[in-house]
């Protein structure tokens, strides 16, 4: 049986910073293509608020990448 991986909240932060930075969208881009406003964006990447499901599936989405690179489970590519 394989072992459950844990994933550290502070990596799902760094990966979406990564992709935002890597792709040049601004904070309030990204918070239009999720359905988030800009200040709900800052307070996830800030860690105030926690990202939802469907935020994290909706982010994966838009940058192409799987849920388990946003969650750090493997390389965001």
């Amino acid at each position: 049986m394989n072992e459950l991986q844990s994933c550290n909240y502070g990596d799902v932060i760094k990966n979406i910073d990564t992709l935002l930075d890597s792709s040049g969208m601004s904070r309030a881009e990204y918070g239009r293509h999720i359905g988030l406003g800009r200040s709900a964006v800052s307070q996830k990447l800030l860690g105030k608020l926690s990202f939802t499901l469907k935020d994290i599936t909706a982010t994966a989405d838009l940058f192409h990448v799987s849920v388990d690179a946003l969650l750090g489970r493997e390389a965001v590519k």
